[in-house]
């Protein structure tokens, strides 16, 4: 069923979640797979996908700021028959039918792959992609091949900034830049292989290490790219990290550009980890707003969270009490929230699906506003008080 606003009611089964995940607290997780334990190519494959793993062999690729295509199988409805919408659908989206009000809606592209979860609407794998294309740093881990005695061989680093290329098979390639004095670059320089944790987008005040949340590990090959394509390396980092831009040029004759062909993927998730196959990884296609929603998820989190409405929402709809909260994650389907209960203190997931299907960031930034303007009307509405007889 689904409310007056914007989001449909979370149902009991959604929530059975919440009483399951025990506080813990994680270490970012500094792995680096050796070659010998790499994933066999499943004899099973086809000769098309074999052919998009060979990344290496790539010519140079474009900066990622291009919008993914939309998964496969996915509807595409009209939002002019939304209940409280006021605003069109793109002149763009062909009309059809809105997805299902169930609120199984959430785990529906989940279940294609057999990995039903009551808090991800994907499955890890396009998760895994859409991560690695939405962040812009991660904890980047290098091993030395000579390790020095009372020294610990593994080096980590974490907010490590990289920005996205596509490989000429559309395979995500992060590039990092590093100084030729920098740790990690001596130990790429002996052993030319790290490790990328990436982690979900919280806000700057909500270390995600510190919280039970799901993160991906990326270990794959370091590649330094050669000193002419330093020039335009550079002007492509510093479109995405505008951070790094005066470090950049200041010294611009001593850091090298390094590309990490990614050759394993390992999804970790509330204490498990399962690795992915790199043939699937390949070849998924992210949520295009997944990808291009941290700027959203930002406004938001800044807007509403001091007015309290984020805790107005998981009361709302999830009929739970908590003391904070914060959106990580928003996709099509619906949007992502870890909120702390007011009672025991506990961080927790929660998932409020869409009804129906967005189809632009501005439609989820319209809908998720909406819905907020019209909970606080309520609120303010019942806590007025009663005119005199």
């Amino acid at each position: 069923r689904c409310h007056s606003s914007m989001l449909c009611r979370v149902s009991r089964a959604s929530l059975g979640v919440l009483g399951r995940i025990a506080p813990r607290i994680h270490r970012p997780m500094l792995y680096i797979r050796p070659h010998s334990t790499l994933h066999p190519k499943p004899p099973s494959m086809s000769s098309s996908s074999s052919s998009s793993s060979s990344s290496s062999s790539c010519c140079q690729t474009t900066p990622s700021d291009s919008c993914c295509s939309p998964p496969a199988k996915l509807p595409t409805p009209s939002l002019s028959h939304h209940p409280i919408s006021s605003h069109s659908p793109s002149p763009s989206s062909p009309p059809s039918s809105p997805l299902p009000s169930s609120p199984s809606t959430s785990s529906t592209i989940a279940n294609e792959k057999n990995e039903s979860s009551s808090t991800y609407a994907y499955d890890k794998v396009a998760i895994a992609r859409g991560i690695l294309e939405l962040r812009r740093s991660g904890t980047l881990s290098t091993v030395t091949a000579n390790p020095t005695p009372g020294f610990a061989p593994i080096f980590g680093t974490p907010h490590m900034p990289y920005m996205i290329q596509k490989s000429c098979h559309g395979i995500p390639v992060p590039v990092i830049a590093l100084r030729s004095s920098d740790t990690h670059a001596r130990h790429l320089d002996e052993y030319p292989r790290a490790s990328l944790v990436v982690f979900p987008l919280t806000p700057v005040n909500r270390n995600p290490a510190h919280m039970d949340m799901w993160r991906v590990n990326f270990t794959a090959d370091a590649t330094r790219l050669p000193a002419s394509d330093n020039d335009a390396a550079r002007d492509a980092f510093i479109k995405v990290n505008p951070s790094t831009k005066v470090l950049l040029e200041t010294f611009k004759n001593d850091f090298n550009f390094y590309r990490l062909d990614i050759q394993d993927v390992l999804f970790y998730d509330r204490g498990k980890t399962q690795n992915l196959l790199l043939e699937d990884f390949q070849t998924s296609t992210p949520d295009p707003i997944f990808t291009e929603a941290a700027a959203l998820m930002n406004e938001i989190n800044d807007k509403y969270a001091t007015r309290k409405d984020l805790l107005a929402l998981a009361k709302e709809y999830a009929n739970i009490d908590v003391d904070d909260a914060f959106v990580y994650l928003v996709d099509r389907l619906g949007f992502n929230m870890m909120v702390r209960g007011a009672s025991d203190s506990r961080w927790v997931e929660l998932r409020l699906p869409f009804p129906f299907l967005m189809n632009t960031v501005q439609e989820c930034r319209q809908a998720i506003q909406e819905t907020i303007e019209k909970l606080a009307t309520k609120t303010q509405q019942a806590t007025k008080p009663a005119p005199a007889p």
